[in-house]
């Protein structure tokens, strides 16, 4: 299932697949220790060659329907707020939201903003039936963020990621689409 391209708009934020364009600024943003030690599979350091490929793979996520991931950017400055994308499991109609938000951005609630537009765009448009997001131990302001959100805390799943030479926990939520239209009523 192809999903087309859409641009979602928030109060503060036009959210928008990445271009060419975008390549210096994610980029930047990526190129973060810290950003690097909160998500999985991003290299670092973290260069114009990697986020060219990222747009890359968005756009052919978007073919396949297997993710749709967006650049998020400031409605009053142009600036690049964030990324963020859900990875989709089409049978199971399931989906994992993740998102990066750029430093001079952090703490002014814009990863919820982000998370928030995706969750609405999972149910609403791509009709999944559950999305859920992840966190590692010692970053707790992600899952305030994912409960901001409208998810849930599930539980702790042991040992569940590598990363480089460390096993990692991760703290799981979620939201169903039940729970998504509950809230919305």
């Amino acid at each position: 299932m192809e999903i087309a391209p859409v641009t979602l708009r928030t109060q503060r934020l036009t959210l928008r697949a990445p271009t060419e364009a975008d390549v210096p600024a994610i980029a930047a943003m990526c190129n973060d220790r810290e950003v690097y030690d909160n998500t999985l599979s991003l290299p670092f350091p973290y260069t114009e060659d990697d986020a060219r490929a990222w747009t890359e793979r968005a756009a052919e996520g978007c073919a396949t329907g297997d993710s749709f991931q967006i650049a998020a950017f400031d409605n009053d400055t142009g600036a690049l707020a964030g990324t963020g994308g859900l990875v989709i499991e089409q049978a199971s109609r399931r989906a994992e939201l993740g998102y990066i938000v750029a430093r001079p951005m952090r703490n002014q609630g814009f990863a919820t903003e982000i998370s928030r537009a995706l969750i609405a765009f999972g149910f609403e448009k791509l009709d999944l039936m559950r999305i859920c997001g992840g966190r590692y131990p010692y970053n707790p302001a992600s899952g305030r963020v994912l409960e901001k959100a409208g998810m849930t805390y599930e539980g702790l799943l042991r040992n569940y990621e590598q990363k480089g030479d460390k096993t990692l926990d991760v703290h799981l939520y979620a939201i169903t689409r039940e729970d998504f239209e509950g809230a919305a009523s």
